[in-house]
């Protein structure tokens, strides 16, 4: 309890607050009776319409390569870590296929044109990948560049008290979009 108490008093969310518990707990190999709440994340989501849009429009290189990495992820479904690693020996055939990184099963994925057509237009392969915080960072430009700026409602708990925040959707964008 106190250290919920503290950590309300910092302001963090609950859901962070519940993370910081359990790693102590965890650290200190100890049991604390603790009921870990939880409330569920609000993500947001691009419109076909949307990633067409950031597909479409020019970026300097360093924001094209986390656009293109951004879009095959959308277009497949792949996590970061997974879509970060595509070559062009990943497609055969129209097929996309991987071994998922956090569960190690084998996926395939049929092949939108978007992805094809970025895998073309880097015949020498895509540019590294580069950290998933920094293409964060980034994702928020492009976003801003792409014009996706709708004014978006985000409710969490903070200080122990729901609260409604308003940010810009395009603030939002991460690779888990």
């Amino acid at each position: 309890e106190k250290i919920q108490g503290y950590m309300d008093g910092k302001g963090y969310s609950l859901n962070y607050t519940a993370t910081v518990i359990g790693i102590i707990q965890r650290a200190s190999g100890k049991t604390i009776e603790y009921r870990k709440p939880h409330e569920e994340s609000e993500n947001i989501y691009l419109t076909e319409h949307e990633l067409l849009h950031i597909y479409g429009i020019e970026l300097p290189d360093y924001l094209d390569r986390v656009r293109n990495r951004f879009i095959i992820g959308a277009f497949t479904g792949l996590r970061f870590s997974d879509s970060a690693k595509i070559t062009h020996d990943s497609i055969r055939q129209g097929l996309l296929f991987d071994k998922n990184k956090k569960t190690g099963e084998n996926v395939v994925v049929p092949c939108h044109w978007i992805v094809t057509q970025i895998m073309e237009a880097h015949p020498e392969g895509l540019p590294p990948s580069i950290s998933n915080q920094k293409s964060n960072v980034y994702l928020k430009v492009i976003g801003e560049r792409a014009g996706i700026t709708a004014p978006i409602q985000i409710h969490q708990t903070v200080k122990g008290s729901l609260t409604t925040t308003t940010y810009r959707k395009c603030d939002l964008i991460t690779t888990h979009t």
